[in-house]
Formats: structure tokens, sequence, C-alpha cells
């Protein structure tokens, strides 16, 4: 089988405005626009913010400006921002979508022992989660881009290998990626194979499917997973140990309980998730193919159990440029596994691995 896993680096191939700096502007004019409609009639204020609670949640960017711990005077009597104020600052410094998510988990580790800083920076996390879906709704999953010519020959190319292709992706978008989705379905051919006189229906058993781990912009923005995801650090097991609940509201580990996407990607990497076809043909080997994906710590539990599964015999880290693009993905990859053998014996080395035009 052939698994390809998507990040985000995947619709920045394509030219749609995905990256970090792009939500950062869209941030900076939501922010505009909120400072404007403190000075108009609440009239207007309502037309814009028909829900009341989104207008309070909203303040919260306005007093990231502010230099008191108690916005006294304001008549929701709301603390400072916390994560907004801090996010702002580092404008400049910050530069990934994972970079949103660590700095999450390091102002909850920072204040881990303060209740209520810590309900005010999830609250403002939840607030940036739906800022975040309504962009990628509104300014992206709408536009109509041709597919990269460099990702379709390398599809076809590993389709040739082995009938079996399939997709796990980190984006919440979906338009894209059902496009590459298609085009591996058009690829089959309606053929048979035989082994011991057994004849298979290869095209009816891989079809190819998507599977959207952190949710898409079909649902609603609370039920996309939007938070950290390393929870074998000593820091994680400090915050667990605290016995304070909302020190682990937004750890994915958690979040990935809210449906089957998690069990059905490990299923599919299991035995159990080969087609019966797969079985007899005894293939049972699978090829991890990363396109756009940082390797971040923020997703390390899921990608660790995919990278050190023992089905999984090799690993493509495609790139992006030039090899320093490359051998940044490596280094990620290596905090991952955290086993260096087991990594040399699995990645495909740089001479063999997609570079994306």
């Amino acid at each position: 089988m052939i698994l390809y896993l998507i990040g985000n680096g995947f619709d920045l191939a394509h030219n749609l405005p995905t990256s970090y700096s792009d939500f950062m502007q869209y941030l900076q004019d939501e922010l505009n626009n909120i400072l404007h409609l403190r000075n108009i009639d609440d009239k207007d204020i309502l037309l814009k913010y028909p829900n009341k609670e989104s207008i309070i949640i909203d303040n919260w960017i306005v007093n990231s400006f502010n230099d008191k711990d108690n916005v006294s005077n304001n008549p929701s009597g709301l603390y400072r921002a916390i994560y907004y104020k801090t996010l702002l600052e580092k404008y400049n410094k910050t530069g990934t979508w994972a970079d949103l998510e660590q700095l999450y988990f390091e102002l909850i580790f920072k204040n881990r022992k303060l209740e209520q800083r810590i309900k005010i920076i999830n609250e403002e996390f939840e607030h940036l989660k739906m800022l975040l879906f309504n962009y990628l709704k509104e300014k992206v999953e709408s536009k109509s881009v041709p597919q990269n010519e460099s990702i379709v020959q390398h599809i076809i190319k590993n389709q040739k290998k082995d009938s079996n292709v399939q997709f796990i992706t980190f984006n919440y978008t979906s338009n894209l990626l059902g496009d590459y989705c298609n085009l591996v379905e058009n690829l089959y051919s309606k053929k048979t194979e035989s082994k011991d006189n057994l004849v298979i229906d290869l095209h009816k058993e891989t079809k190819p499917e998507i599977i959207h781990i952190h949710g898409d912009l079909q649902n609603e923005p609370k039920d996309i997973i939007f938070g950290y995801g390393d929870d074998n650090s000593e820091q994680y097991n400090e915050l667990k140990n605290l016995l304070n609940d909302d020190l682990l509201e937004n750890f994915k580990t958690f979040h990935y309980l809210k449906n089957s996407k998690y069990k059905d990607v490990l299923n599919l990497i299991e035995y159990l998730g080969l087609t019966s076809s797969q079985r007899l043909l005894g293939s049972s080997k699978i090829k991890v193919v990363s396109i756009g994906n940082s390797l971040s710590l923020c997703d390390k539990t899921l990608l660790k159990t995919i990278f050190t599964h023992k089905n999984v015999e090799e690993i493509e880290v495609a790139y992006h440029n030039n090899e320093k693009e490359y051998f940044k993905n490596i280094y990620n990859l290596a905090r991952i596994i955290d086993d260096n053998e087991l990594m040399r014996e699995k990645v495909v080395p740089l001479s063999e691995t997609l570079e994306i035009s």
C-alpha cells in the first residue's frame, strides 16, 4: 500500500492562501474590524455579530493591547488577553501553523497553577479555532486550482507499483485532495489478477479513500481538532498530574476520541486494514509518503504510531525548493521516531525522494 500523509505544504504547493502569514493577515484584518466596530452604533455591531457571546470573545483581541491585567472599565469585566497578546507580540518570530499550537502549550505550562488564566487561554484558543475555520471556509475551500504536475507524476509512478493508494490528511480542506483521489480512482483499470487459480477484483477492494484525521470544513468549528499532540513529554505528565481538567482540554490525544478516525488510521496500517486481495497476494508492507508535513511535535503521538509501525517499510519525505528543506523535515522526523537506526532503515534517500516543483 502507498499511504500519502498530506499536510499544509500540499495546499501551499498549489498556491492556495493557507500559509501562517495569510492567516495572520486575516487575523489583523479582523482586529481592525473589531476596533472599528467599537466606535459605531450597537445595532451595526449586532448585524456583524448576531451572537452576543462572539462580541465578548472578540474583545479579547482588542484587550491584547491593554497593559492592565484586569480591564475594570470594560462592561464585560474581561481580563486582558493572554494568548492573543503573546501571539501578536511574536508575529514576526512565529512562522508556521505548528507554532500556534506550540505557543498554546507553552502558555498553558507557564500558567499551569493559575486556574483563571488557564480558562482564559482555553477560551481564546477556542476563538482562534473559530477564526481559522471561517478563514479556510471563506477564503480557501471555494478556490479551484490545477493539480501539481510533479505530485501527479509521483502518484502515477507509485500506483503502477502498488494499486492500493490511500490518503490521510492533516488539513481541514477537502476539495483539492478530492481531485487527487479521483485521479487515483481513474488510474485503476478494472482488472483481475490470479494467484493459486483464485480470481481477485483489485479495483473493487483498493478504491482510494481520504481520512481527515483532524476533521474537515463540513463539520462545525468545535468539531475540528486543533491543539497540541505530544503526550509523551515530562511537561505533559506534570500537567496531567495536577488534576486540573482545563490543562488537558486541547490535547489531541483526547480529541481523537470524538470519532473513529484515529482507529480508522490504525486499521489501515494494521493487518486487518489490508484488503483480502493483498493478504492473498502476500502484500503487507506500506510505503508512507509525506507531502507538505512539517513533522512537528504537535502531531508526534499520531505520527510516531504510523512511522514506527511494523508494516511501514519505507518513509518518503517530500520536499520543496532545496535540500535544506528536506533535512529540516528529516531532523523533525528523528525527533518523532526517537530511534536513529530505525529511521535510517525506513527513510527513502534524498536522491529518490519527490521534489515538489
